[in-house]
């Protein structure tokens, strides 16, 4: 996966999850998630699927790998290609926290950690794929935002 197809999911799970202002709200209220797949595949040549939530569960996108998720909402998913983004909204932080130890258990090693006040992130690898989950307290929901990330893991 090049770095820039990797910042462009960074970008939009960002945007999705609320960290930053979300445009791609007033684009989904027009019916504009395919546009945006479009462009996004006719500028990367990628193969994208994106899916933003109307207020249900969207669900997770065709062949997300078989990894232990934090229970909750999935307010958007998308996929470029073999590399997975979703936001979820949970209720506690402890399922966040239990996420991490299973996939801990499943031989994912911790590569890096930061705690930034109000927003956090960790960041799990194997030999094949690398997770990457960054969460912040979402009062307006009255729970967690998490954002979870599954990418192939670089040489």
């Amino acid at each position: 996966m090049k770095l820039t197809e990797i910042a462009v999911i960074a970008v939009i799970a960002a945007a999705l999850s609320g960290c930053i202002a979300n445009p791609v709200d007033q684009l989904v209220q027009g019916g504009a998630e395919s546009l945006v797949e479009q462009a996004l595949e006719g500028t990367s040549g990628a193969d994208v699927d994106i899916d933003v939530s109307d207020g249900t569960d969207v669900g997770l996108p065709d062949g997300w790998p078989e990894l232990p998720m934090p229970e909750g909402k999935v307010i958007s998913a998308m996929r470029i290609d073999d590399s997975y983004s979703a936001t979820i909204l949970t209720t506690d932080e402890q399922t966040i926290e239990d996420t991490i130890a299973e996939l801990n258990a499943l031989g994912y090693a911790e590569v890096t950690t930061a705690d930034l006040g109000g927003f956090k992130t960790v960041s799990v690898a194997d030999e094949e794929l690398t997770v990457l989950l960054s969460w912040f307290e979402d009062e307006e929901n009255g729970g967690y935002s998490v954002s979870y990330s599954v990418v192939a893991t670089q040489s």
